[in-house]
């Protein structure tokens, strides 16, 4: 919605709409073609010790019909996500204020935990994690662990 033109949301919709339901009945036909197409060739990468006295093989990539398909769909997809990763939206915001507004909302549903009996110690501890692990590069773990363990003890 945030890509839709001003007063024509309905019309881009429709036409995003359009074109992911044509690729989604396309693909199928297309990625049988390549399954049939690659069922009678195969493409292999061997892997060969020859010595004086024997010789010892076997195939360390052996492709044909699904698994090619399968394959290339997976190189296709690492390519793809390294591509989106460049790709920056309008109104993106920093990591530091996600991780931020991420830790504001634990610790809001952690005071929740509070009220459910039993639980309190458990909050209590997760909540010292938390914000002993918000700033991990300045304090070491043996740090972090003593934090847990001595919110741990208040509550017993």
């Amino acid at each position: 919605m945030k890509l839709a033109p001003q007063a024509q949301a309905t019309a881009f919709l429709t036409a995003a709409s359009l074109a992911a339901n044509l690729g989604a009945g396309i693909s199928p036909l297309i990625g049988g073609a390549f399954v049939d197409f690659f069922s009678v060739r195969h493409l292999e990468v061997a892997i060969e010790w020859v010595d004086p006295t024997r010789s010892i093989g076997f195939p360390a990539i052996f492709l044909t019909g699904y698994v090619f398909l399968f394959a290339t769909a997976f190189v296709l997809g690492l390519f793809t996500f390294g591509i989106l990763g460049k790709v920056r939206e309008e109104g993106e915001v920093q990591s530091e204020v996600v991780m931020d507004r991420l830790m504001n909302e634990t610790r809001e549903n952690l005071h929740a935990l509070n009220i459910v009996p039993g639980l309190g110690s458990a909050a209590h501890a997760i909540q010292a994690a938390v914000e002993a692990t918000e700033n991990v590069s300045d304090e070491s773990r043996a740090e972090i662990k003593d934090a847990v363990l001595q919110e741990l003890s208040k509550e017993t």
